[in-house]
């Protein structure tokens, strides 16, 4: 029986009108597909067409009325805001933020409604206002801060807040330096008809008199950072206590005071933070800051500058992989380090900084130790889990001082002082001339009763260091988003130094 030519070539036959017709469903499907260019929709790209797409378009911005007093018309588009709010990237936010010029919103606010301005100035009133429970529970929004601003140039405006510091709603004050990234509303009259400019804004921040606060670091987030009262019990700090570990894991709770932090940092002066910590040990002549506090007191610790110094035995660089919070911050990195002081009891303390000196090396392992000095903002306590040296394969809870600066001094090996290494010095000499001086004695006794010098030889090799006490879970700084799903127990000692 003669083969069929054509038989090997079918199943090529067939791919081929798979392929012709899985084309033919595609190009369908394109065609169906709108194209948003080609249909003439609008990309979105700006602050009116984003609130225009969450509800808040043209016709509800027609409602408000500008120089009349506030409306209920005006109510509901703040409220509708003030909802929408956490909807809206921050990092877009900022992006569109512009200095505001007044003179231009009174002559024409009609064309900058909804355009968002970067406002600063110090309070003239502060209240706080409430929503009724059933719009409360409807916009899942309480309460919401009215704050009368005073800008630099001496006029005035007012912002709506979703938030702002916990401590301005039992203690409103009055005078302090305070900011806003403002939706401009419309503009309002005063007691005496003037025109004021009115902005509703996701959250107002309070730059406190501190040098926090000077880098632009809002205290109201920091005030949100949970701290646990106390790491003792009722007899005092260390004494047995029981601590929630979950509230000490680092979370999205956290996230936003960490990156502010870490960006108001950065704004510092290289070295400003170093000379700001030794000039307030100089008044307390002592040399460096004592960590029995960060670790049995932390609440008292927050936001306190401190300087430490002591034996970096891992540094590595943590990259931040959320590009909006990149767009946001305008950095991509930083660096975490490993300290162990004097006076920390093999207990580490985790400074993230911003860089390193030139030069500094980065790593980890029982071999790796740098000798550094660092000028640090205390953070909050957190819970690590490790292995547990007394019961091989467990695992325990473990608490260390977070804290973060701007950069650390780095002492490389050959060039380590200290304040009596003179007289360390002049020491050593004295006692490396006595032995000498035994020896030649001693060999000169032996030789005088004919005795051969020396003896059995015996070698000797530098101990070998102790392992780094890694923890099983680093601090996960750049995935804060996610929550660890484990029960975080209760513990009764959290370890760490005594007084």
């Amino acid at each position: 029986m003669m083969n069929n030519p054509q038989h090997p070539k079918q199943p090529l036959v067939w791919i081929l009108s798979i392929a012709i017709v899985l084309s033919g469903i595609v190009a369908l499907t394109d065609a169906a597909t709108p194209d948003k260019e080609a249909s003439g929709q609008p990309t979105v790209s700006g602050p009116r067409q984003v609130l225009a797409s969450l509800g808040i378009d043209a016709d509800r911005f027609a409602a408000l009325a500008d120089g009349k007093p506030w409306t209920p018309a005006d109510q509901e588009v703040l409220l509708r805001i003030l909802y929408r709010m956490p909807w809206i990237p921050l990092s877009d936010i900022q992006r569109w933020a512009k200095t505001p010029d007044l003179a231009r919103l009174t002559d024409d606010p009609g064309a900058h409604r909804g355009e968002v301005y970067r406002l600063q100035g110090r309070t003239v009133a502060v209240e706080v206002l409430r929503v009724s429970p059933e719009m409360a529970s409807r916009l899942d929004l309480p309460a919401y801060f009215r704050v009368e601003l005073k800008l630099p140039d001496g006029r005035q405006a007012i912002v709506y807040a979703r938030q702002g510091p916990h401590t301005w709603k039992t203690h409103p004050p009055s005078d302090q330096l305070a900011g806003a990234l403002g939706f401009f509303l419309k503009l309002g009259a005063d007691a005496n008809g003037k025109s004021v400019p009115i902005f509703v804004a996701p959250r107002i921040a309070w730059y406190a008199g501190t040098l926090l606060g000077s880098l632009g670091m809002d205290q109201g987030l920091l005030e949100e950072v949970w701290q646990e009262e106390d790491a003792g019990g009722p007899e005092g700090p260390g004494s047995a206590a029981k601590i929630d570990v979950g509230r000490l894991r680092l979370t999205s709770r956290d996230r936003q005071a960490f990156y502010q932090m870490l960006a108001a940092v950065g704004r510092a002066a290289p070295g400003q933070l170093l000379d700001d910590a030794e000039l307030s040990l100089r008044k307390a002549n002592r040399t460096s800051d004592s960590v029995v506090p960060l670790f049995n007191n932390p609440k008292t610790q927050l936001g306190r500058l401190v300087l430490l110094a002591g034996t970096a035995r891992r540094i590595v660089p943590i990259q931040i992989d959320d590009q909006d919070l990149v767009a946001q911050l305008g950095f991509d990195h930083y660096f975490e380090l490993y300290l162990f002081t004097d006076d920390s009891q093999e207990n580490p303390l985790v400074f993230c900084v911003r860089q390193l000196p030139p030069g500094m090396p980065t790593g980890e392992g029982p071999e790796f130790r740098e000798y550094a000095r660092v000028a640090g903002f205390f953070f909050k306590t957190w819970a690590y889990r490790r292995a547990d040296s007394s019961s091989p394969g467990k695992m325990q809870w473990q608490l260390a001082p977070l804290l973060i600066g701007r950069e650390p001094v780095w002492l490389p090996q050959t060039d380590r002082t200290s304040p009596h290494g003179g007289l360390i010095a002049g020491t050593l000499l004295l006692i490396f001339a006595g032995f000498l001086l035994m020896v030649w004695l001693y060999r000169r006794s032996d030789r005088r009763r004919g005795q051969p010098a020396g003896g059995s030889q015996a070698t000797w090799s530098p101990p070998t260091s102790d392992e780094v006490p890694r923890p099983q879970h680093e601090p996960d700084f750049n995935g804060l988003a996610e929550i660890d799903s484990q029960q975080a127990p209760e513990i009764d000692d959290p370890g760490g130094p005594r007084p």
